[in-house]
């Protein structure tokens, strides 16, 4: 579902990039509310599959109080919580501030631009494929392999970030390294 969550992302990015600079951001903006629009009236039409009724035993307050307390008492889990948050901080704000920066420091048209952070959101669905992968074949070996995985992809992450925003100037070796960040970051996709 996330892939093609994100593959809904590259297309929007590429042709909402392209269709702003030539009909104009407001048209563009319209053009996918109507859009949107059309897609929730077909949802509408979606048959709901029957549920099970919740076990008995409890008022729900007490049920979720319950399952928070257990979940939030391993330092595991608040970590890898603390870990994806930041990690999806690090892709939205890439994907909101790379295509003002490729226009204001690259020279990008708005289509171009679009199309380059199109790349990046699709790095980031090949990167969940592949993350994904690596930790479901380390675990059958290892128990911990599921969660090495995460770890290896953030200070990945770290790093190719650090060395783009460091180590390059303006120029195709910081594009490439941020790129890459997505990739890196879909770690917790």
């Amino acid at each position: 579902v996330l892939v093609v969550a994100a593959l809904g992302n590259v297309m929007g990015i590429a042709l909402g990039g392209t269709l702003a600079q030539h009909w104009g951001w407001q048209n563009t903006f319209i053009a996918a509310g109507c859009l949107s629009l059309i897609v929730s009236l077909f949802a509408l039409t979606i048959k709901d599959y029957p549920t099970t009724p919740l076990a008995s035993g409890g008022s729900a307050t007490e049920k979720i109080t319950y399952a928070m307390r257990t979940l939030l008492r391993s330092p595991t889990v608040n970590l890898t919580y603390l870990g994806s948050a930041s990690l999806l901080f690090i892709m939205s704000a890439l994907v909101t501030w790379l295509p003002t920066y490729l226009g204001r420091f690259y020279g990008y048209t708005i289509a171009h631009a679009s199309q380059t952070g199109a790349v990046g959101v699709a790095l980031t669905a090949i990167g969940a494929v592949l993350w994904g992968q690596a930790a479901d074949r380390w675990g059958v070996h290892n128990a911990r392999g599921r969660l090495w995985v995460p770890a290896i992809g953030a200070l990945s992450c770290a790093i190719v970030l650090l060395a783009a925003l460091t180590l390059f100037d303006i120029g195709s070796g910081r594009l490439i390294l941020l790129l890459a960040v997505f990739f890196f970051a879909a770690v917790v996709m």
